[in-house]
């Protein structure tokens, strides 16, 4: 299983809670630009901004990574069961919750502030598609033929609401499921899902819903028995991100312009 890594310099700032060699982290093998970009098992040239603030957050910490890119159900399999020791770009869901740490505040809520990026999910659909039902909010959904990403959190979401949808393995086949009138509608993410489109010049043939269904935080998230073990790095870790997301973006987005 070949791996790219990124060394980065020095020994762990915490050496007594550290971990004895690199840490492992994964990221999806397919886009979700500006955060993540590129297919594939290695990084892009340049990789998304949610990859550079991790590696910028782990070198402030003087902590090696190694970063490993797998289809989303290995990722959550492989950090599950620990041969991974965090993946990133996830949000929240109480299912994740069992087998991941999160960053939470003092109350035990899931701490915003410390995530990687946050975005608005909204439905595509085809030109003249008659939007106005979707104002009855989520529940709407259940009269359309959705489709949504194979082992998301919005798949996850939906069966949770028992909205029935469709699945692809990455957002452009749904999208092109979606121009040949195989479905009704794609819940998406708005700013990676208005890229693509773009990319892929099919801005004619799909629209967006101006309405925002909901709006998810993605994070950096451990495997909970690394996290016990080390749990002061991995806090430090999302202090950092959080200290260092403004900086960041401010500086690299307009290479994901």
């Amino acid at each position: 299983m070949s791996r790219c890594r990124y060394l980065l310099l020095g020994c762990l700032l915490l050496c007594s809670s550290g971990p004895a060699s690199a840490v492992t982290l994964g990221y999806a093998d397919h886009p979700f630009a500006p955060y993540q970009t590129g297919y594939g098992r290695e990084p892009a040239d340049p990789p998304g901004m949610a990859v550079e603030l991790v590696l910028e957050s782990a070198q402030r910490l003087e902590l090696p990574v190694v970063l490993e890119r797998l289809p989303v159900r290995r990722l959550l399999q492989s950090v599950r069961y620990g041969s991974l020791d965090g993946v990133f770009s996830f949000s929240y869901s109480a299912e994740r919750s069992g087998y991941l740490a999160f960053p939470l505040t003092r109350d035990g809520q899931i701490d915003a502030s410390k995530a990687l990026f946050a975005v608005d999910y909204t439905v595509f659909t085809r030109p003249g598609f008659d939007l106005q039902p979707l104002t009855q909010g989520i529940a709407a959904l259940r009269h359309y033929r959705v489709g949504v990403l194979k082992d998301s959190a919005v798949a996850e979401y939906l069966e949770g609401e028992h909205i029935p949808f469709e699945v692809a393995r990455t957002p452009e086949l749904n999208l092109d499921k979606l121009r040949h009138g195989r479905l009704d509608m794609v819940l998406a993410a708005e700013q990676p899902t208005y890229q693509l489109i773009q990319s892929l010049g099919w801005q004619r043939e799909i629209r967006g819903s101006s309405r925002p269904l909901f709006h998810w935080n993605y994070f950096l998230v451990f495997n909970r028995d690394f996290y016990l073990q080390h749990w002061s790095l991995c806090e430090a870790w999302w202090a950092q991100i959080q200290q260092r997301r403004p900086k960041v973006v401010q500086a690299r987005s307009p290479l994901y312009r």
